[in-house]
């Protein structure tokens, strides 16, 4: 990477840093313009893209990723959720299928595809993803509250019931307690199954300095990168 490229992606990531995307997207662009297939560059301009809502643009940007490194399982997964973003849950659920194939041991694969199914109204489907994702992580309590919200919609009373209990038991917080030292009870959190506020499968808390600067360990080596999900599924 020549000088004047590192410099176009720190300075892209500094603006990212104070939630300048606009102003990020023209300065990757610029080191784009001189290293078109540079990855750190397109794939930081792809998230900023994302803030910014222009889904078409963040799209493209992962197609040229995924066009050198096709099998690349991460890559898949994020650009599902672009698709998913888009509204093309179909495409959305090739790609993720496509990483949980690549990837099927990575329990992050399934929960994934998971929330994506249950948007899409495969909500049996969701659940066999969430308990396969919670067969290669016991101690996942996101999947197993997530996986209880979908119980209780179909009428599975017990089963969401012991779901919730178990979330709450991984979380330390018993509800019988007022001074749990977590936070309030997974069965207390009215939340839609169709809306994008599920709680996305836990990851390490990042910030977006931190994912930003990280990029280049994704494609210099094997290790997976921490997960794109919040970074798309937070507030905004």
């Amino acid at each position: 990477m020549s000088d004047r490229v590192s410099e176009f992606l720190a300075k892209g990531n500094q603006l990212c840093d104070n939630q300048q995307f606009v102003e990020a997207i023209a300065i990757f662009q610029q080191g784009i313009n001189e290293a078109p297939d540079n990855k750190e560059l397109l794939y930081n301009q792809a998230k900023a893209y994302f803030k910014v809502k222009k889904l078409q643009e963040a799209k493209s940007n992962f197609d040229k990723l995924l066009a050198s490194d096709p099998s690349n399982s991460e890559l898949l997964s994020e650009r599902g959720v672009i698709l998913h973003h888009i509204g093309d849950n179909k495409a959305s659920l090739v790609d993720l299928d496509k990483a949980a194939d690549l990837d099927s041991d990575n329990p992050f694969r399934f929960s994934s595809r998971a929330w994506i199914k249950a948007k899409d109204g495969d909500v049996e489907g969701a659940i066999k993803d969430y308990e396969r994702a919670i067969e290669l992580d016991p101690e996942d309590s996101i999947s197993y509250n997530n996986k209880g919200l979908l119980e209780e919609q179909l009428g599975y009373k017990q089963k969401a019931k012991q779901s919730f209990e178990q979330s709450n038991k991984i979380e330390g917080y018993d509800p019988k307690f007022k001074d749990s030292p977590n936070v309030e009870p997974t069965e207390k959190k009215k939340i839609e199954i169709t809306t994008p506020d599920i709680q996305a499968p836990e990851q390490p808390k990042l910030t977006l300095k931190h994912i930003l600067n990280t990029t280049k360990e994704l494609f210099s080596s094997s290790e997976e990168r921490n997960s794109f999900w919040k970074f798309l599924l937070r507030k905004k």
